[in-house]
């Protein structure tokens, strides 16, 4: 550990010295100098980024555009975080933490639609968005559960005064599938299709009268992209529409309103076996909100939000030998009704305190829970929370807060969270906190019921929300030419959810290796899941970037995490323990009328060293390319994934993550984008 603390020490120094004597340096891709560089998620109240003491990265507008991605799934894989997906959705992690441990807001309001823990990315397009808030550490001060790892908070673009129109088409085709498992090379065209996938998106905002508008359409289609022998599909089949408006308009000075709704759908489908089986899935998701702020004066903001999220997927099987579809092999739906109001209050100098109260009802129906039928279970949610800020401009700030949840299954919890900043100097300073998160158990731990050939999963509703109790300390270093940061954290779980087996003579938690495990009626594997280990996390997140030679910028990243069980002495392997990221580009936006952004990106991915087939790492190289045409029109390119490298994957049965997974090949994409 202290030769990997050092390592980044010395690699963050050497991207301040690169740095050097470059104040010219292009500034357009430095977080603390954007203009884009606004951040609400980590205070709920509107800040710059230098001036919050959380832990913040801000993927901007800019930087979505030019890495040509279709949805939240496509820019979460490329842009730090460590990533995998599956037909359940995407398993993302911070700082250790995954699996319903990430709170998704878009707006700041929380988004219905979680299978197995996991948010489908997918469903969300990136027609409008603005940026990308990504916020490390407990965040249950503020958001209450789900938020005990961190928070990934969708900012869209607001109705403006102003006529604008963006069109961008994009197609994307992948080279041959690769297993390691087998001996078979496949050749470079295999399975090639030029027109694999194609995204259109369109976004245009107008006024009517006083009235301003925004007003969102995408459209995405994908054929299937097989295996070597064609045995199951590694890409599935899909077709997805989506549609979104947005209306604003601020009949007095000191009020503004906004309302709005969205609707997805979705479908994919998958082969899953070499006898042709198949199996369908189809997605929906609609949304909608009205919210009013008020300002009677200039040191006071109100504003109440009410909101209304539905998520539904369903499931379909195809059984080649029988040649037949079974409709309705799966359902289920998730509804989510908020109301949410809160104020703040800046009357004092240096002060800025902020209160709020929340009340929401969240409803889960699904079919097959107790495999005799559907089941609808439902829970409602108060909140009470309180901030207090002190800040001085570039000198310190400090802000405490609490949330006090009551649940209508679990009763009251508690979360308190303290954040500090101290500048040393204009441009570096010191960042701190500590806090409590927390989750209660989701629908699918306490009640849903898995029937296969392997294993059943038996209801548990006594389950206890999951604690952590996280500190975190760092220093950033910020110029017009370079920027540096270095955060520690450490994290220690308390009541973790947990799958297991028991004993059929003792009754006591054992391991699948156990030959002596429960099984029921039909001989078939029981696992349970209940409060069952103390954990803790520990690491550090280390970035740099820097431009030099007027045009030119490196940056670089690393994130090393260190998980353990207490509760059984041994080593989680989790997550991958080691994450590098390095790109090197050339932004010439300062240089004339047809600016060009391009770069080559680098990422390693290194397991916890065990010792075994679980330990090989994983090098993946991409390459982006961006040129403006004339004043309207944007051409990109890119090809991810050049060196073909094996993916990891996060195998729900070995709850671990694994290094044999399929070597995909390069994925290229083209698109052009017009803006008026």
């Amino acid at each position: 550990m202290q030769k990997r603390v050092l390592a980044a020490v010395i690699f963050m120094v050497g991207v301040l010295r690169l740095g050097a004597g470059e104040e010219d340096g292009d500034a357009s891709y430095l977080p603390l100098q954007d203009d884009q560089g606004l951040t609400i998620t980590g205070t709920r109240t509107e800040k710059r980024l230098q001036d919050t003491p959380q832990v913040t990265e801000i993927i901007t507008k800019k930087e979505i555009d030019a890495s040509g991605a279709a949805s939240v799934h496509d820019v979460l894989a490329d842009y730090g975080l460590m990533f995998a997906s599956n037909g359940m959705g995407d398993y993302v992690t911070m700082q250790g933490l995954g699996e319903g441990r990430i709170l998704y807001l878009v707006n700041g309001r929380r988004i219905a639609g979680r299978i197995a823990q996991r948010l489908n990315g997918e469903t969300l397009p990136l027609s409008n968005i603005e940026r990308i808030e990504i916020v490390r550490g407990p965040q249950s001060a503020l958001y209450g559960s789900e938020g005990i790892g961190g928070v990934i908070n969708i900012i869209t673009k607001a109705p403006e005064d102003a006529f604008s129109l963006e069109v961008s088409i994009n197609n994307a085709f992948h080279f041959a599938y690769d297993n390691p498992e087998t001996a078979a090379i496949p050749r470079l065209f295999d399975d090639f299709n030029p027109l694999r996938e194609q995204t259109a998106l369109v976004n245009t905002n107008f006024t009517l009268g006083p009235v301003f508008n925004t007003l969102t359409l995408t459209g995405n289609r994908g054929a299937s992209y097989y295996n070597e022998d064609r045995s199951r599909s590694i890409l599935p089949s899909q077709y997805q529409g989506s549609a979104g408006w947005e209306t604003a308009f601020s009949p007095r000075s000191w009020l503004h309103m906004n309302m709005g709704g969205s609707f997805m759908g979705m479908q994919h489908e998958d082969t899953t076996s070499l006898a042709g089986d198949s199996t369908r899935y189809r997605h929906s998701r609609a949304e909608g909100h009205i919210g009013a702020a008020v300002s009677p004066a200039e040191n006071t903001r109100f504003s109440i939000n009410l909101y209304d999220t539905f998520y539904q997927r369903d499931k379909d099987g195809y059984n080649a030998q029988e040649d037949a579809w079974t409709s309705g092999e799966n359902h289920e739906n998730e509804n989510m009704l908020s109301l949410e109001a809160q104020g703040v209050w800046s009357g004092f100098t240096h002060w800025t305190l902020l209160g709020g109260v929340e009340a929401s009802y969240n409803s889960m129906d699904k079919y097959n829970f107790d495999n005799q039928g559907s089941s609808q279970v439902g829970v409602d949610k108060e909140a009470f929370f309180l901030q207090a800020e002190r800040s001085v401009e570039y000198r310190y700030a400090v802000i405490g807060g609490i949330r006090l949840e009551r649940n209508g299954q679990f009763g009251f919890v508690a979360a308190p969270k303290i954040s500090a900043m101290y500048y040393i100097t204009p441009d570096l300073r010191l960042l701190g906190g500590a806090g409590v998160g927390y989750r209660a158990p989701a629908f699918s731990d306490l009640y849903q019921v898995t029937d296969s050939t392997r294993y059943v999963i038996y209801p548990n509703p006594d389950m206890k929300p999951e604690y952590a109790l996280s500190f975190n300390a760092g220093a950033e270093f910020a110029t017009a030419a370079y920027f540096a940061q270095v955060n520690y954290f450490y994290s220690e779980m308390f009541d973790e959810i947990h799958y297991f087996y028991r004993d059929r003579e003792t009754n006591e938690p054992v391991s699948f290796d156990n030959g002596q495990v429960q099984r029921n009626d039909e001989d078939k594997l029981m696992r349970f899941r209940d409060n069952l280990s103390r954990s803790r996390r520990f690491g550090f997140d280390a970035e740099g970037r820097v431009g030099f030679a007027r045009y030119f910028f490196l940056s670089a990243g690393e994130s090393f995490i260190f998980a353990y069980n207490i509760s059984d002495r041994a080593v989680l392997h989790d997550v991958p323990a080691n994450t590098i990221k390095v790109r090197l580009g050339l932004n010439t936006e300062k240089a004339g009328r047809n600016p060009m952004y391009t770069y080559l990106g680098a990422r390693f991915i290194v397991p916890l060293e065990d010792g075994s087939d679980q330990d090989k790492p994983q090098f993946v190289l991409d390459y982006f390319f961006n040129v403006r045409l004339a004043s309207h029109w944007t051409i990109h390119f890119s090809i991810t994934n050049i060196t073909g490298g094996i993916g990891y994957y996060y195998s729900s049965e070995d709850e671990k993550w694994t290094g044999h997974g399929e070597k995909v090949g390069q994925e290229v994409r083209v698109g052009v984008r017009f803006e008026w």
